[in-house]
């Protein structure tokens, strides 16, 4: 709150958490981030924290008359069940597992922020699995209802799907394992899937309350190279033209997305895989610091200038 009074005359969109579901699950129950804890039961007091963190800041900027708008950002991925996908008869167990692992991914964090409470069936298969104490599920649910304030918009961070399968041998939470189909893939391993967005914000539209979008983060990394002080990446640019045209494919169906943001400017330091990856659309030289614009610089201010 210091900081949003502080500066709530030059800044008017405000954003309380950045991507929790990494915080919580990749910080405290993976441990591939800081602080490199791996307990699934710390994790969800995490992901109840940050709820309760987020409208305690909503609730004050409402309370106090703060001319700024305020939200959050959830890193979120449209998961698809792959022999459904296939075209196979899909079994009702095979259809739940998977359904539950996505709510895991995504509404166990959109659910308390646009409606106020968690996926009651997700809560209920983790106190099956001992992996989450009942009075404590019951607990989360009641302060998640009582402290409910509705934002004024949402962010997104999109960069790819999850085809999912399941699998009784499996020894994840969820009886199922994750397919990796042919197709163009990033730096980071991630498939570059442009449908997945438009699937994702047309989900979002017809599964909770009318609210303003904004695409927070959405881009490519690429083993990016400087060639006669140039780079030319052009798959980047291929993939931020396809994403934009289904962004404005979401619109024209009636998805209120307001913005979109291109991850990143510049090269930079991607938490634990540090400067390894590279999504800038402007190149850094991290011995000399020098800058170098690349193709995809100046794609993005050729769209921008035909399309504003």
């Amino acid at each position: 709150m210091l900081l949003i009074n502080r500066y709530k005359d030059k800044v008017k969109k405000w954003i309380t958490f950045n991507e929790p579901y990494c915080i919580a699950f990749l910080g405290h129950w993976h441990g591939v981030h800081a602080p490199g804890i791996k307990d699934f039961k710390v994790a969800m007091d995490v992901v109840h924290n940050i709820m309760l963190s987020h409208f305690k800041v909503v609730k004050a900027v409402k309370e106090n008359n703060i001319d700024v708008e305020i939200g959050i950002t959830l890193n979120l991925t449209p998961v698809y069940l792959q022999t459904e996908r296939l075209g196979y008869k899909v079994s009702e167990i095979e259809r739940e597992m998977v359904k539950l692992s996505s709510q895991l991914d995504n509404e166990l964090f959109l659910d308390p922020v646009l409606k106020g409470s968690y996926p009651q069936k997700l809560l209920d298969y983790l106190v099956q699995k001992n992996l989450l104490d009942s009075q404590k599920a019951n607990n989360m649910q009641q302060q998640v209802r009582e402290n409910f304030i509705f934002p004024d918009f949402l962010g997104i961070n999109y960069y790819t799907r999850s085809i999912r399968l399941y699998d009784e041998n499996s020894s994840w939470i969820f009886p199922i394992r994750w397919e990796h189909p042919a197709g163009e893939y990033t730096e980071m391993g991630w498939e570059v899937f442009p449908q997945g967005l438009f699937d994702l914000l047309t989900w979002i539209k017809e599964s909770y309350p009318q609210i303003p979008i904004y695409i927070t983060e959405n881009g490519a990394a690429y083993n990016d190279k400087v060639e006669d002080g140039m780079v030319h990446d052009q798959k980047r640019v291929e993939y931020l033209k396809q994403h934009f045209e289904i962004a404005r494919k979401a619109i024209e169906n009636g998805v209120d997305l307001r913005g979109y943001f291109v991850w990143s400017l510049i090269d930079n330091f991607e938490w634990a895989m540090g400067y390894t990856k590279r999504f800038g659309i402007i190149y850094v030289d991290y011995k000399t610091q020098k800058r170098i614009k690349k193709d995809s610089f100046y794609f993005y201010q050729k769209y921008i200038k035909e399309n504003s």
